[in-house]
């Protein structure tokens, strides 16, 4: 059981509500040499607050991997490492998932990792 409901900072801080962009029906075109072909992207909004790194955490967390257009994502939802969120025209990848079980069974918090900085790729 946790200590505590995130429920309304997420809701507070959630104002402008991030999307989930779900890409349907990729495949592998085998007689083109195997190349992956993207399918639809459907997308979907939802409840969860996405705020930015504090200075520690940039500065401490894994080798300064993460950098100030970098994002956290507070939510209720289950994403995977590799998965797209949209927020304010941008898009993230969702590069890790933090452990808060212990302050909240249902909350999720992942980082992400904005997609269109220094040559990665923009979708």
């Amino acid at each position: 059981m946790g200590l505590f409901n995130f429920k309304y900072l997420v809701n507070r801080y959630g104002k402008i509500k991030p999307v989930a962009l779900i890409e349907n029906g990729g495949y592998y075109d085998y007689e083109n040499g195997g190349e992956y072909v993207k399918g639809s992207i459907t997308k979907q909004e939802f409840e969860g607050a996405v705020v930015p790194f504090s200075t520690q955490e940039l500065k401490y967390e894994e080798n300064g991997r993460y950098k100030s257009e970098d994002r956290k994502l507070y939510c209720y939802r289950h994403f995977e490492v590799g998965d797209k969120i949209e927020h304010k025209n941008y898009v993230f990848t969702v590069d890790k998932k933090k452990d808060y079980s212990d302050f909240d069974d249902k909350l999720n918090i992942y980082y992400l990792v904005r997609s269109d900085v220094l040559g990665t790729e923009k979708n």
